[in-house]
């Protein structure tokens, strides 16, 4: 009997557990397989979108809802009363459930800094660069960081130089330089972009016997090309942009004789997305050969007659010249068998150079050095200067008052000009004829003629308004 009972209660356990059993899993497949609803409403005055999801239905995200005109600035609901972007439901979540969109009328517009290439392509963001170095106080104008993303009422008109416009070196960066930007944008959708625009640096420097060069206009000057085409002529500093993907090319020039190119290749090459460092390397000469170089002022058969070398070298080393060239040393050593020209001093021919009352017109052909040294020679001519006077005033050229010829002998060298500057060879004569005045004036004397001397010639054409 106590066997049969108690086979009995195992029956009815085994019984009971199963009827437990059974019912979990029932509840569990209504919880997972009832349906709840997300109800949407986008704050625009449409009706509410409805959303159906199942405890299983795995992670649902809401979006981010687009409305003409306005900014989204979140949800909010069943998530509380504080708005939020992103919001994911589902994974477990139970219950209906409701959000709402909030919005603004206030518009984002954000500022992205890009290099760019020649053609204004876009081709690498540079943003986070440009607002570290701000934020490090690399700025030489003492830039700091701006909140890239603004707000603004719709139908504002914004621009990229909000940002900034400053071409300065270092102004926003000690690699790249402002150079542009987009174009002004009038707001009237969230998420208006506007764009600034910047090229990499080139940074020109030169090396003498291996250490850096301490002054490069005692040592040398050049002319830069990019793409084939003149952006700075006769420097010998240069810490500028260039586009990206152009073609760079330094021609060095007026190279100090004392020192001598250390290489056959030419300084060139293609600007990345970076800065980009070139330079040039030098050498002192160390032969002992002595050549000297001296400047004459010469007539139009080449025939040397009066030397000027030292009104020359007074004239660089006060600091007078339009090319900022430095007075060099008229003695330098070579080696035997150099070829040596007067061009190594210098061959500028234009106004200013290397004298206020001589123009450079030529040098001597070279000469193989040997061991008695050599001498070279740079030949100028004397400046004729046509000026006018007005009513007993100085004018600095007759454009308003008259046009002129000028003649050297017997040539045409200059017609129908208001000004005149140039070189003429000594014991030349020279004309300025077929004046011809505005309206309204008068020449006061017809014959304006004489011979170039050794020295600058000033003519000044006389006039008086017509009474």
């Amino acid at each position: 009997m106590a066997y049969k009972n108690k086979k009995l209660g195992r029956g009815l356990f085994i019984g009971l557990m199963c009827l437990i059993g059974i019912t979990i899993i029932i509840g569990a497949a209504f919880i997972v397989l009832r349906p709840y609803k997300i109800t949407l409403d986008l704050g625009d005055g449409s009706a509410p979108m409805t959303k159906i999801y199942t405890v299983n239905a795995g992670k649902i995200d809401l979006g981010i809802p687009k409305r003409s005109g306005y900014r989204f600035t979140g949800w909010t609901g069943s998530n509380g009363t504080k708005p939020q972007i992103d919001i994911a439901v589902g994974n477990g979540v139970l219950g209906n459930l409701c959000y709402t969109a909030n919005w603004s009328t206030n518009l984002d517009v954000t500022c992205q800094d890009w290099i760019v290439d020649k053609n204004g392509n876009m081709i690498r963001e540079i943003t986070d660069e440009v607002d570290r170095f701000l934020d490090e106080g690399g700025s030489s104008k003492e830039y700091t960081v701006q909140k890239r993303t603004v707000q603004v009422k719709k139908g504002t008109v914004v621009s990229a130089s909000k940002w900034g416009e400053d071409k300065d070196y270092k102004a926003y960066s000690d690699k790249y330089m402002y150079v542009g930007a987009s174009k002004d944008v009038t707001v009237n959708e969230d998420g208006a972009v506007l764009f600034r625009y910047f090229y990499p640096i080139l940074d020109v420097n030169y090396a003498l016997d291996g250490e850096n060069a301490t002054n490069n206009a005692d040592i040398a000057f050049f002319d830069l090309y990019v793409d084939g085409e003149l952006v700075d002529e006769g420097a010998y500093d240069f810490c500028g942009a260039i586009p990206y993907g152009s073609e760079y090319k330094i021609a060095l020039k007026n190279v100090n004789p004392l020192y001598q190119y250390d290489s056959t290749k030419e300084i060139a090459g293609k600007m990345s997305d970076s800065r980009g460092v070139a330079t040039a390397r030098f050498m002192t000469r160390e032969g002992n050969c002595k050549v000297t170089c001296e400047d004459w002022v010469i007539d139009a058969s080449g025939k040397r007659i009066k030397e000027i070398t030292s009104e020359v070298d007074k004239f660089l080393a006060e600091g007078k010249s339009k090319k900022e060239y430095h007075s060099l040393g008229r003695n330098v050593n070579f080696s035997k068998g150099d070829i040596v020209s007067g061009e190594l001093w210098g061959c500028d021919n234009s106004k200013g150079a290397y004298s206020s009352g001589y123009v450079y017109v030529s040098s001597s052909k070279g000469v193989s050095v040997d061991e008695k040294g050599a001498k070279v020679y740079r030949y100028f001519y004397p400046v004729l200067d046509v000026n006018g006077e007005l009513n007993d005033e100085v004018l600095k050229n007759t454009s308003k008052i008259a046009k002129f010829n000028v003649y050297v002998d017997g040539k045409a060298v200059a017609e129908n000009i208001a000004d005149f500057f140039e070189g003429v060879p000594y014991g030349s004569e020279y004309e300025i004829k077929d004046i011809k005045t505005e309206t309204g004036y008068e020449l006061l004397k017809d014959d304006y003629s004489g011979v170039m001397g050794t020295i600058e010639n000033c003519v000044d054409l006389r006039f008086k308004a017509a009474s």
